[in-house]
This record gives structure tokens, C-alpha cells and sequence, in this order.
């Protein structure tokens, strides 16, 4: 992981979900990008991406992309009241990047 650019306020990040592998960026409160990074698509998995997000910065919203099927199980994740950072999800891009920059620049939505 590189990081590209000063973290600047909240971070968003943005979840392409596949069959083995969510693919994550963090973006800062400008879009830029602050890292990317794949995780595996189980528990200790969707823990670890997290736990990368936060490490960011503080996590102002988490767009995953496939709420509804590979990313259904990241999306309750993200969603859970005991989570430490305030996050909501959203259905976006197709490419984890975009995904996090239409998450950053739009109004989230539970869909």
C-alpha cells in the first residue's frame, strides 16, 4: 500500500465485491486518493478492510458496490451499530475508485 496523498478530513472508501476478493480504495475529504488494497471475501476478511479503512483516517462512509449479493455479507458488516467508525452504505460505480468518489461527492443511500 502507497500512500499518494495527505489524508484531509473524512475518509470515503469504495468496495468493488467479488466471488474471493472485495477490492477497496480510500479516498480524503478532496478525492484523492489515499490507498488501495484487496482483502478476502470472509469474516477476518471484511475485519481486516476495516481496520485498513480506519487506518486511513476517520471513516465518514463506505460505498460497496453488489450490496445485494458478494458484497451482502461486508455491507451488514459496515452497517452494524458496534462498528467504530459512523458509516453508510451505498450501491455505486463499478470500479472501487469511482465507486468511492460517487460516494464522496453524492448523498449516501440505503438501496
Amino acid at each position: 500500500m502507497t500512500t499518494i496523498a495527505a489524508p484531509t478530513g473524512t475518509v470515503t472508501v469504495g468496495v468493488d465485491t467479488h466471488m474471493d476478493i472485495h477490492v477497496a480504495a480510500a479516498l480524503d475529504g478532496l478525492g484523492r486518493l489515499l490507498g488501495s488494497a484487496g482483502f478476502a471475501t470472509s469474516p477476518a476478511g471484511n475485519a481486516e478492510l476495516i481496520r485498513w479503512a480506519e487506518r486511513h483516517g476517520p471513516v465518514g462512509r463506505v460505498g460497496v458496490e453488489g450490496t445485494g449479493s458478494y458484497g451482502a455479507q461486508l455491507t451488514a458488516t459496515c452497517s452494524r451499530p458496534d462498528t467504530k467508525s459512523s458509516r453508510s452504505t451505498a450501491r455505486t460505480a463499478k470500479l472501487a475508485g469511482p465507486a468511492a468518489r460517487t460516494t464522496s461527492s453524492s448523498a449516501s443511500t440505503n438501496t
